[in-house]
């Protein structure tokens, strides 16, 4: 059984705030688009909006995968270990959804 090393845990915790950090930008930049069309602005405004959500959506699926990929390299570790550090991780996080 492997068990995750300092490295591991501090590219983990960089991981997932990066994670959580894109999912905001691209939550916010929906809601921004959203609003615009709610409020009927100009096509103009409405499309560059629409190109700022591809942009956020792109890096978050990016950040996404980048964690995906880390915690699935790790997965034979102490499955102990990476439980409470993702406890640790999530306990100090605003609720919040992720996908």
């Amino acid at each position: 059984m492997q068990l995750w090393t300092a490295a591991d845990r501090a590219e983990f915790r960089q991981l997932h705030t990066n994670y959580r950090e894109t999912w905001q930008r691209f939550s916010s930049e929906v809601s921004n688009w959203r609003s615009l069309i709610d409020a009927r602005e100009d096509e103009t405004a409405i499309r560059l909006a629409e190109n700022e959500v591809a942009l956020a959506q792109a890096r978050y699926r990016e950040s996404r995968d980048l964690l995906a990929n880390h915690m699935l390299a790790h997965r034979s570790a102490d499955s102990r270990s990476y439980a409470a550090l993702a406890e640790e991780i999530s306990s100090s996080c605003l609720t919040g959804t992720y996908y």
